[in-house]
């Protein structure tokens, strides 16, 4: 069958917990002996004893037997209508003995087959989670390390919290290339300033093309780095184009550069010459700064984000709680994108945006003066505007009834 949880305790603290020696006297030879029995089974049986007083909602757990094969031992857990099925499968090698526990849906009900069990779940098995993590608490005290194998709650946990992750991490590049486009051009990536996310693009964008050839014909310099990397990009600063022009600071970058004949001597220059161009501003502090609202939330929500995203990426387990307090991390920081993209939007507008307000403002303009007119005619007194009122106000004697 296939289980839905998969993990391995490796190399037991005591022996003595799983193995009871016993001394045997030989008749024939008058000695004695050591005789090893195995007692894993009553190990195990322990073990599910103590889960079940961790466990607070109604179950029953019972033994089954060891089945199979040597060293397989296996349990149920009933609850509602859901049976479990717990199978602790010990194996012996030469350096180190093993304890492999899964845990899945049985495929009968006392005994009588079933479809699946897990169909009859409407939502995600909270009570699946409670099994493996109670087994989990109970032995790792009494094993030298516990190693996840497969988990298929955290499967599924995890392709609801990436899906929210990838939208927002779109978003975010999305809202970088605007801001960084409007200042710097659409080749804003090219700048000396930003020769880490150069070397990034140049490395990963040939993969990404042959990985993806339908959207090879696209710029794709965005998505070949990785988050770090841009807002460190977005975070550096920008320097003056030229050197400063007094002959004094001329001639010690001629003196450093004819010099310059080891590498040590020649990071020196570089790092002279780099010393000398001026600090004009830093792109965050002048580009992005007035478009968030709450720059210490920001800052702790992008922290948060990227670390949500790496852990997810690179297959991190997640339990229940923290995929709530991922989803809710993600969808505030989405919020606090979308804020900085209106403001922005509002300050910097097209063209064709411009035309298209202007064209709402001249068409309830007309509306309005349309409306007055034909109140104007029907009841036959004149309306007037505030400067119109005004000029009547400073000389009355203009007023014409």
């Amino acid at each position: 069958m296939d289980y839905e949880i998969e993990f391995k305790m490796i190399e037991i603290k005591d022996i003595s917990k799983i193995q009871k020696g016993e001394r045997v006297k030989d008749s024939a030879l008058g000695t004695e002996t050591t005789q090893i029995s195995n007692i894993t089974d009553e190990y195990c049986k322990l073990v599910m004893n103590q889960v079940g007083l961790l466990m607070d909602l109604e179950h029953q757990i019972k033994y089954i037997g060891c089945i199979d094969r040597i060293g397989n031992f296996e349990f149920s857990i009933a609850h509602d209508t859901i049976e479990y099925v717990v199978i602790f499968q010990q194996d012996t090698y030469e350096w180190n003995t093993q304890l492999t526990i899964k845990i899945g849906y049985a495929q009968s009900r006392n005994g009588l087959p079933v479809l699946s069990m897990k169909e009859k779940l409407d939502d995600y098995d909270y009570f699946l989670e409670r099994i493996k993590l109670s087994i989990k608490n109970v032995v790792i005290r009494d094993w030298y390390k516990c190693v996840w194998i497969s988990d298929m709650q955290s499967l599924m946990l995890s392709r609801e919290v990436y899906a929210e992750i990838y939208m927002a991490e779109n978003e975010l590049r999305a809202f970088i290339s605007k801001v960084m486009i409007e200042h710097f051009g659409i080749d804003w990536n090219d700048r000396p300033e930003f020769y880490k996310l150069n070397a990034s693009i140049k490395e990963n964008s040939a993969n990404i093309r042959r990985n993806v050839p339908s959207f090879d014909n696209i710029d794709i310099n965005l998505y070949t780095v990785t988050l770090e990397t841009l807002m460190e990009t977005v975070k550096a600063d920008i320097y003056s184009d030229t050197l400063p022009e007094a002959s004094e600071i001329q001639r010690t970058i001629k003196e450093k550069v004819f010099a310059t004949t080891h590498l040590d001597k020649m990071q020196s220059a570089l790092a002279y010459l780099k010393n000398r161009y001026v600090k004009k501003y830093n792109i965050w502090e002048k580009y992005f700064l007035p478009l968030v609202s709450e720059p210490e939330i920001w800052e702790k929500s992008i922290t948060s984000f990227i670390e949500n995203r790496n852990h997810v990426a690179h297959n991190k387990l997640l339990d229940y709680a923290a995929k709530v307090i991922m989803l809710d991390d993600t969808r505030n920081f989405r919020r606090h994108i979308q804020e900085a993209v209106t403001k922005f939007d509002k300050e910097i507008v097209s063209e064709e945006v411009e035309e298209t307000i202007q064209a709402i403002i001249d068409q309830r303009e007309y509306e309005r003066e349309s409306l007055l007119e034909i109140i104007e005619s029907e009841t036959g007194v004149k309306i007037r505007n505030k400067s119109e009122i005004v000029n009547i106000s400073n000389f009355p004697h203009r007023l014409v009834c």
